[in-house]
């Protein structure tokens, strides 16, 4: 029976539906872990350098296996009077003896060197040193003397080992991944960001290690040894930027005399590394004519390595001169690496090399204003990235076109819009290591670089770039608030520009809700009745029901407004609008639409009155919708369709604009579109008009399909390429018949050839294989099935593992996750289910059965893993019933509250309130191209006029 935990929230979900309410959340009570101690360092006594001193010992086969001996010098500063004690981080290490030595003024000729007592506190990670006499700030040349060992570990952080394949032997490395937390599990420290000091490392191979290389954060020093490796003096940097990896890699580099840059692999894909040379040298080359602060001028002793790490639980890490990444995020090898996979490696090295600057160089003062590190760098991956490809190849990726359907809408939106997020600035939340490893969360990342992004529109480019040089400048090797960024910005000659910020209201001022409050807005921008005005009022955007009290109080910002007319689509006019105050825009006729957010710069959402969404929508099915642009098409689907979920806005006005994707044939508005269908799709499953909706979205993207070309050759630019994958996994998903014979057709050619001439477009391998095995009988499913035995790729067995679980027969589903339970218990078994949920809206019950069929063994996975699929299934309950499977199953397995909770309530609370109605629109408008494809406007054939009587003069 279900247990009282889920049965008081499937009671409400119940209740919800009856009530009818469209717009819903959870109610359970969130618990808040109170920490009432202090786990920051005292600062009496802070550290100036350390020399620190590691020998690892790496698969050496004796007792000393996989643990490493360390010696750290640490040179100290003492801040405050009668000093008694010596506090600092040290975590998994045992420390074998703690030596303080100092001299005595006024005798500088007294050295003193005394055994200290220390103890632990294992709950803060504190080493607690007690000294036998005060020491205070005439104290001079004190210096911590620590002896230790510690353990390689295999959990990905701190000082830990990982592995890779040559042949049938396995090959060790030691690596190191430290942010936020972890450079105490390798050396005792001050592990804190605002800590900085330098760093002289020094590695020691034991002899019996043999062709093994040391590469650390600065050059290699000339008193290196044939068995220690010892590297030039860091710049004062934090602790989580020290890196040191012992490997038997190769290294990449343009030339054999360029020490300062290369790339690490291990030695059979090292050919994979030429990607990376390339990107990476061109970026640091944009990013030093950014910032005005050329990055190899920071130090002498500063270079930079890239290096590809086997088993790394980030994507990677910007450790200033060695950055470490995943392998798929660095290495690039060609005829197999896809467009998105190359996008994406161009995009992480902007991101860790833009760190270089922002966080290494100048980093957050704690983790409360990780946002200043992490959402400069996602800005700049984009932005970045763009100049460098533009530079190298001559072309565009439109990644700042991207960064608004995948960082703004996709994701920052999202987790932005309901009463559990938090602000920017979660200021004094972060105090334990779990509560600082949360804030790498999208709000730091992902809302970070959205609201920079708006900063630097409604600033310009110019000041903006102005303003970061002069914060980089003012504050390098330093770390920093917000407020450091924004007085730097406004010396800037912000004055100068016209309506940069409202009059006599600050930057600062200006910024504080948007750091200092959760959520984003919704403007609302409604026609007074019968008249040319607007009014543009604001209110906190929520995608479902707030329920905390706390977050129901009105919050409002200080909205920088964009906005364009038909009359003059490229006339983009601006106006700051004020909290708790009511906007107007005036002289715009009734015939006339406003368009307002130009390009989505500004961080809100858009909603208008009834008659200006009809004539946007009319617009948008004329032949000249392509004056708006295409970040503003996909805007106006994305705000459409969330208004219309979250009953801000009908559906059938939302649904409107989508009307005119029937000759929509660019990728931006195209990956907004899908999102919104794709979500749609979940919710219809059960309709009785579930046919009719797959019908209308195969129809609308013939069009888009045609223009990409994903039948012929893999030619195109870097955003066709994009556009060819986006048409064919959707074309095939919702039943375009070319799409499904097409894949058909390749999937069966590429079976059936036994001497591996068949070769599938990298970018569409995984997209055809789903499609093809979508409708497949059991007989090619199961030579899919062999051909995944039979394959030594790991990337192939990937693509074609998650092409098994596209089939809709409920027999092959259930026959694909008991053979995997035979395969391996489990282990492929989350893989497969992962693969079902991705390419099958419908699979809910058939994974459900699964699990209740496999209990036993289901109930011994890794937590963690089944914690995230129990949440993740919680997403596509439709029904009370699936609800209640889910919460029984979930009680069995010990899962706790389902994080994804909100997503119940709201499916179904959708599912009663818009099921029926947004079915039955798709059916009334099956044949709504036909009618308006060739529509000329009114307003079509204004926008004409200036450019016909231009032609007559």
């Amino acid at each position: 029976m279900l247990t009282m935990r889920y049965l008081l929230p499937l009671m409400l979900v119940l209740a919800t539906c009856w009530a009818g309410n469209p717009i819903f959340d959870s109610v359970a009570p969130e618990l808040i872990q109170e920490v009432p101690d202090d786990y920051r360092l005292p600062k009496n006594v802070v550290p100036t350098n350390y020399v620190i001193e590691l020998t690892p010992y790496i698969n050496t086969g004796d007792k000393k296996n996989f643990t490493f001996d360390g010696k750290s010098e640490i040179d100290l500063k003492v801040k405050e009077y009668n000093t008694t004690t010596i506090t600092f981080h040290a975590k998994n290490i045992t420390l074998h003896s703690v030596h303080l030595t100092y001299t005595e003024e006024p005798e500088p000729q007294k050295k003193e060197n005394i055994l200290l007592k220390f103890k632990e506190d294992k709950h803060k990670d504190f080493i607690i040193a007690s000294l036998p006499n005060p020491i205070n700030s005439a104290t001079k040349d004190v210096k911590l003397i620590l002896n230790y060992t510690g353990v390689l570990n295999d959990e990905l952080r701190g000082f830990y080992r990982s592995s890779y394949k040559k042949g049938n032997e396995t090959r060790w490395l030691a690596t190191t991944h430290f942010e936020p937390v972890g450079a105490r599990q390798a050396f005792p420290c001050w592990d804190e960001p605002a800590i900085k000091a330098t760093f002289n490392i020094r590695i020691t191979i034991p002899e019996n290690i043999k062709n093994y290389k040391v590469v650390s954060n600065m050059l290699e020093s000339p008193k290196s040894t044939n068995k220690t490796t010892v590297f030039q003096q860091t710049p004062r940097m934090s602790t989580y930027l020290v890196a040191f990896v012992v490997s038997d890699y190769e290294v990449k580099r343009e030339n054999a005399e360029e020490k300062r840059f290369g790339v690490w692999t291990r030695p059979d894909a090292i050919d994979s590394t030429e990607f990376a040379l390339k990107i990476g040298n061109e970026t640091l080359k944009k990013l030093d004519e950014f910032t005005g602060i050329k990055y190899y001028n920071m130090t002498e002793a500063t270079k930079m390595d890239q290096i590809s790490i086997p088993d790394f639980a980030a994507g990677a890490m910007e450790n200033w001169g060695l950055v470490t990444y995943r392998e798929t995020a660095l290495l690039c090898t060609e005829n197999k690496t896809t467009t998105q996979e190359k996008q994406a490696i161009a995009t992480v090295i902007a991101h860790e090399f833009s760190h270089q600057w922002f966080g290494n160089l100048v980093t957050c003062d704690w983790w409360d204003y990780i946002w200043l590190n992490e959402g400069f760098a996602t800005l700049f991956q984009y932005y970045t990235t763009e100049q460098v490809v533009q530079s190298l190849y001559d072309e565009s990726w439109h990644l700042m076109d991207q960064f608004v359907i995948k960082i703004l809408q996709e994701s920052a939106f999202v987790v932005d819009a309901t009463d559990e997020t938090r602000p920017l600035n979660s200021k004094n939340s972060a105090k334990t290591p779990d509560q600082i490893q949360s804030l790498f969360d999208d709000i730091a990342y992902k809302k970070g670089a959205s609201i920079l992004r708006m900063l630097q529109q409604f600033l310009t480019e110019d000041v903006f770039q102005k303003g970061l040089q002069r914060y980089l400048s003012n504050n390098k090797f330093k770390s920093v608030t917000p407020f450091e960024l924004f007085k730097a910005i406004q010396d800037a000659e912000v004055d100068k520009v016209k309506n940069a910020l409202p009059k006599e209201v600050s930057l600062d001022t200006v910024m504080s809700n948007w750091l200092n409050e959760p959520g984003y807005p919704v403007v609302n921008v409604m026609r007074i009745k019968e008249s040319e005005i607007f009014n543009l009022t604001q209110k906190r955007f929520f995608l479902t029901k707030p329920t905390k009290q706390a977050y129901t109080k009105p919050i409002e910002w200080y909205i920088p407004i964009t906005y364009v007319t038909n009359e003059a689509p490229e006339d983009t006019k601006s106006l700051w609008m004020k909290p708790n105050t009511t906007q107007t825009i005036d002289k715009v006729n009734d015939k006339t639409w406003i368009l307002v957010n130009k390009d989505q710069t500004g961080y809100y959402r858009v909603n208008y009155d009834p008659g200006n969404w009809k004539l946007l929508a009319t617009y948008l099915r004329g032949d000249y919708y392509k004056n708006i642009s295409d970040t503003n098409r996909a805007q106006l689907i994305d705000d459409a369709l969330n208004l219309a979920r979250t009953g801000y806005l009908t559906y059938d006005a939302s649904l409107q604009i989508i009307q005119y994707l029937s000759k929509e044939t660019d990728y931006i508005p195209w990956y907004a579109a899908v999102r919104a269908f794709n979500y749609l799709d979940n919710l219809l499953q059960g309709s009785e008009n579930l046919d009719k909706y797959h019908a209308y979205v195969a129809r609308k993207i013939e069009a888009f399909a045609e223009e990409v070309k994903y039948n012929e050759s893999n030619e195109g630019t870097h955003v066709t390429k994009l556009g060819k994958k986006l048409a064919l996994i959707t074309a095939c998903k919702y039943g375009q018949k070319d799409c499904e014979n097409f894949a058909k057709k390749e999937l069966e050619e590429w079976l059936e050839d036994k001497e591996g001439n068949k070769k599938l477009s990298p970018d569409l391998k995984r997209e055809i294989i789903c499609a093809g095995l979508r409708k497949a009988d059991a007989e090619t499913w199961n030579k899919a099935v062999e051909k995944y035995k039979k394959s030594n790729d790991v990337d192939e067995r990937l693509d074609i593992l998650m092409g098994l679980g596209c089939a809709t027969s409920k027999e092959i589903i259930k026959n694909f996750l008991d053979l995997t339970i035979k395969e391996d218990p489990f282990t492929d078994t989350l893989s497969a289910i992962d693969s079902i949920f991705e390419g099958n809206a419908g699979s809910f019950d058939s994974i459900l059965n699964f699990i209740n069929e496999h209990i036993e063994i289901t109930k011994k996975a890794n937590k963690k893993q089944l914690t995230a699929l129990f949440n993740k299934l919680a997403t596509r309950v439709i029904t009370i019933e699936q609800y209640g499977e889910l919460s029984l199953l979930a009680d069995l397995h010990k899962i706790g509250r389902f994080t994804t909770f909100g997503h119940v309530i709201e499916n179904l609370a959708w599912i009663k309130s818009y099921q029926k109605d947004v079915g039955t629109w798709f059916v009334e408008n099956q044949n709504d191209d036909s009618s308006s494809a060739s529509s000329f406007t009114l307003a079509s054939f204004l926008v004409l006029i200036p450019v016909l009587l231009a032609r007559f003069n």
